[in-house]
């Protein structure tokens, strides 16, 4: 995890807007397509976490998301073994390691959403031990 001090508002934003402007330079097709319903995977330093987008519940919400600087934002529920009941937050897709599958997001949450990344590759993504997929 990176940390960098900000001494005031204005150096805040602008630091927000470079790292939203890096992250969407990285956006993979298939990441821009993600949707409500659809199901991922993100792996954030030693955490394996599982989404689910879910749809915006309020007008307001939905006004934000609809701004051009939100257009890699999706609004999810994650879960984690860290946070089994699931916490909602917006994800940007570039963080988004992989689509799977409702099955596969079920398989993880029946195997109390692992944390091991062979775990991931050999039993929820269904990879072979040659690293095929």
């Amino acid at each position: 995890m990176f940390v960098e001090k900000i001494d005031n508002l204005k150096d805040f934003f602008n630091q927000m807007e470079k790292a939203r402007n890096k992250a969407n330079a990285s956006v993979e097709p298939w990441q821009a397509e993600m949707k409500d319903g659809d199901h991922f995977i993100r792996v954030c330093d030693d955490l394996i976490i599982y989404g689910k987008i879910i749809p915006l519940e309020y007008e307001e919400d939905r006004h934000l998301y609809s701004q051009p600087h939100m257009k890699n934002a999706r609004w999810s529920m994650c879960h984690s073994h860290m946070c089994e009941e699931g916490e909602p937050g917006s994800v940007h897709v570039a963080f988004m390691a992989f689509k799977i599958t409702p099955e596969q997001f079920e398989a993880a949450k029946k195997a109390d959403w692992p944390n091991e990344l062979e775990f991931i590759y050999y039993n929820i993504l269904n990879m072979s031990r040659g690293g095929d997929a």
